[in-house]
């Protein structure tokens, strides 16, 4: 009998011995994309004060660690908390302010639909609405005689889906130091700023626009957004609110450039990195304002600058002076190749200051080189193919169209292609971006070489958003000293049919092990 209780005592005499690791939260039973150098696959992670301090093989980690909670993820995918490379991240937390103008079908709808919206919002000092689309409109005479009608006494500010138009009523321009000869409401994008100045939003109303987007991305898996257009202002509330604890969203800013936003840059604390000047170069191509080498279809319009090169070379010797980022709006193949010959001459050569083309949505063989000749980074929307590909056929030569929308070819310059949405002018679920760079719309021009892999894809809203953001050493993948910025699926998108891709969903969002938002049955 003494031989056959032997063997256990030895085993609980030494389980007693064993001194076990204390974690503040371990995930395990996953399947767990790490997105790291090797692309590694691991099973379990132990999280303690925010961060990733084990990741690897269930038994690894769970004979090593005992912690305060334990997350069964029930085989579930666990991904790093997606990444917005480009978006409206304030802007479209305002949107909840305004209406939504995106299935008006005319401009006698948008003026109903306004209507409706002002009884129950009668203290708003300005009527604003978002989204109107011409193109998809029965008749597309943009005329702002109704506002004028309906409106007398209430400035009406309307936002295109692009952002680059506005139609507004009298009393609006009458907020602004502009005068019109005649007009029909139309605003073009060189004026678009002596009305936003005319806008007062509260401080309250911000923070509430941004508690709101928060809650939006969480529930969408997004851990991190880089918002494409903020004012010094507008970054000190974002920077208030995290330090008091009411927002957890993970910000990269880039601020209009001014000379108060360069006395502002840099900022750079662990949820909030603010170090790069944004330009404005050109407008879209709905909106007709892109700048391309060639005429619009049909048209004698090439677009247009919305500066000059000087102006912009000037902001760019600032940048680079400051060792500051600078992201170039740029849509048609004209504005690409005059922000790539302006960063260039500034550059000179390759470099790490991941400075960056905003859009890069048509992009020549001549000018392809030059983002690897000067380490340019693309940042790129897949989303706008799927939304544009119609008016885009409408708007642009086949010589434009085979140029427009590329991905793998921009890839291939410099080995990385943050994604991003746009949103609000797209849509701004990650899962979407992912598709749509996997699976790009089938059209005869659409060339499916430029096609990503699912593991390019993923890359794309996680650890090249962070590589172009520039906080790889913080987030964009799962490994060890990182923050748990992490999302659990319902499916895992590395391996399920294509049909079933935009239906997975979002169970649980965390931002540096913390849960953020959690999916209710």
């Amino acid at each position: 009998m003494k031989h056959i209780y032997s063997i256990p005592l030895a085993v609980l005499f030494f389980v007693s011995c064993v001194k076990f690791k204390t974690a503040d939260l371990v995930v395990h039973n996953a399947r767990i994309y790490t997105v790291n150098q090797k692309f590694e696959v691991a099973q379990a992670m132990a999280i303690q004060d925010g961060k990733i301090i084990a990741i690897g093989k269930e038994h690894e980690i769970m004979n090593k660690y005992r912690a305060v909670k334990l997350l069964d993820a029930e085989t579930r995918p666990i991904y790093p908390g997606f990444m917005d490379a480009h978006c409206h991240f304030l802007g479209s937390g305002l949107n909840s302010l305004a209406v939504d103008l995106s299935e008006c079908k005319s401009m006698d709808e948008v003026a109903e639909k306004l209507k409706t919206f002002r009884i129950n919002n009668q203290d708003s000092k300005w009527l604003i609405g978002y989204g109107w689309n011409e193109n998809n409109w029965e008749n597309s005479l943009i005329d702002n005689q109704l506002l004028n009608e309906n409106f007398e006494e209430t400035p009406v500010l309307l936002w295109r889906v692009d952002g680059h138009s506005l139609i507004v009523n009298k009393k609006a321009i009458a907020q602004t130091n502009l005068e019109f000869e005649k007009s029909n409401g139309l605003v073009s994008e060189e004026y678009i700023s002596e009305f936003t100045k005319a806008i007062e939003y509260t401080e309250a109303e911000k923070k509430a626009g941004l508690r709101f987007a928060e809650e939006n991305y969480f529930s969408k898996g997004v851990t991190s957004v880089s918002d494409a257009g903020l004012t010094s202002s507008e970054l000190r509330l974002i920077e208030k609110m995290q330090e008091s604890g009411t927002l957890d969203m993970n910000v990269n800013a880039m601020l209009y450039f001014s000379k108060e936003a360069s006395m502002t840059l840099p900022i750079l604390k662990n949820k909030l990195t603010a170090n790069t000047y944004k330009v404005v170069l050109d407008g879209s191509v709905g909106s007709q304002s892109a700048c391309f080498k060639k005429p619009y279809k049909g048209t004698n319009e090439f677009g247009k600058l919305l500066m000059t090169r000087d102006s912009l070379a000037r902001i760019a010797q600032i940048a680079f002076d400051q060792g500051a980022q600078l992201a170039v709006h740029a849509i048609g193949d004209s504005a690409v190749k005059v922000a790539l010959d302006v960063m260039g001459k500034v550059l000179k050569g390759t470099n790490g200051l991941a400075w960056r083309i905003e859009h890069a949505q048509t992009v020549g063989e001549s000018e392809m080189e030059l983002f690897r000749k000067f380490s340019i980074i693309p940042s790129v929307q897949p989303t706008h193919l799927w939304d544009d590909k119609d008016m885009a056929e409408k708007k642009l030569n086949d010589s434009q169209l085979a140029i427009s929308y590329r991905l793998k070819s921009l890839l291939e310059q410099n080995q990385t292609i943050p994604l991003g949405t746009d949103y609000p002018v797209a849509c701004n679920n990650p899962i979407h971006t992912f598709y749509n760079a996997v699976f790009r719309a089938n059209k005869p021009w659409v060339l499916q070489s430029e096609n990503l892999s699912r593991e390019e894809a993923l890359k794309g809203i996680t650890f090249w958003v962070a590589l172009a953001n520039k906080t790889y050493e913080q987030n964009g993948s799962l490994e060890i000293g990182k923050s748990a910025d992490f999302v659990i699926l319902d499916r895992d998108i590395m391996k399920i049919p294509k049909d079933e891709l935009q239906s997975a969903e979002v169970l649980k969002t965390y931002v540096s092990g913390g849960l953020v938002f959690e999916k209710i049955n």
